[in-house]
């Protein structure tokens, strides 16, 4: 197997981790924003003491731009875990899902509108593509009050994502996987804490089994989810890695149907097939 087939599988791996948060976001039982804090807050807990003692040197060697960067990442990381956990909970997971998945349609925006990069027709059309199957999705929750507002929370999320991963690309070129993943969960740690205290939400008083959920979400969606997003910028366009990401509707569609016994409408699924069908004509464009 190529060193380039080898990533790929290690991307797709993580990508079927990272989709198990909806179903730790479907058992918690404390506020979307509460959990999303607990987990960064044992994250940052448990790699505090490993960076200090092993890549202290490494940590605070960074340039001041690097370290705003991260910042700026990790805000936006901590706003999407809110916005998508909160979506979960109001939609589908199938819908919720695939709405987050339009990430890979605002960073192909964005690459063009920022950084001048060329999309060709074919890649444009894939992009509307991707559009319609979101909009299909959205429309079937049309006057459906709570899911519709999960719906929206979730393209918000795929807004939220889509920052977090540009930057992340722009930043990997010059640091290690550990340094930019340790400053980007602090800050998204603190964003989360801001959230709660400003919004006036309770930080504790919630089941003790939340925080074993927040560890769950920590092991296999932090660590072996995101983590390994971060790692996979070095070797992978932005578009590449948002577009290997959208397989996580068919995961989360997946795990919905063993775990919660959830079926998704036939309107959902029609979206999701349309929306995975843009990103195929995308990955055909060669952008």
């Amino acid at each position: 197997m190529s060193d380039t087939a080898r990533r790929n599988l290690i991307l797709i791996l993580s990508v079927f981790s990272a989709s198990t948060s909806c179903l730790f976001a479907r058992w918690s039982t404390c506020p979307s924003a509460v959990l999303a804090c607990y987990r960064m807050l044992l994250t940052v807990g448990v790699m505090t003491p490993y960076m200090l003692l092993r890549h202290r040197r490494e940590l605070f060697r960074i340039s001041r731009r690097e370290l705003l960067l991260c910042l700026v990442s990790g805000v936006f990381l901590g706003l999407h875990f809110t916005c998508y956990f909160a979506s979960v909970n109001r939609t589908s997971i199938a819908a919720a899902q695939t709405l987050t998945n339009l990430e890979v349609f605002f960073v192909a925006l964005f690459s063009y509108l920022l950084w001048k990069e060329r999309i060709t027709p074919l890649g444009w059309i894939g992009i509307i593509v991707i559009f319609g199957g979101g909009v299909i999705i959205t429309l079937n929750d049309f006057g459906a009050g709570n899911a519709l507002s999960g719906d929206v929370l979730a393209v918000l999320a795929a807004l939220t994502m889509a920052i977090y991963t540009m930057i992340g690309r722009r930043n990997r070129r010059n640091m290690s996987t550990l340094t930019y993943t340790y400053w980007v969960y602090t800050a998204s740690a603190v964003t989360l804490c801001l959230l709660l205290l400003f919004g006036g939400m309770p930080f504790g008083g919630y089941d003790r089994v939340n925080w074993l959920y927040a560890f769950g979400l920590m092991v296999m969606c932090t660590f072996l989810g995101h983590s390994v997003f971060s790692w996979s910028l070095r070797y992978f366009s932005a578009s590449h890695v948002s577009t290997v990401k959208l397989l996580g509707p068919l995961f989360c569609v997946f795990l919905g149907l063993v775990f919660l016994g959830e079926v998704p409408t036939f309107v959902t699924l029609l979206g999701c097939l349309v929306l995975i069908g843009g990103t195929v004509v995308y990955i055909r464009s060669g952008n």
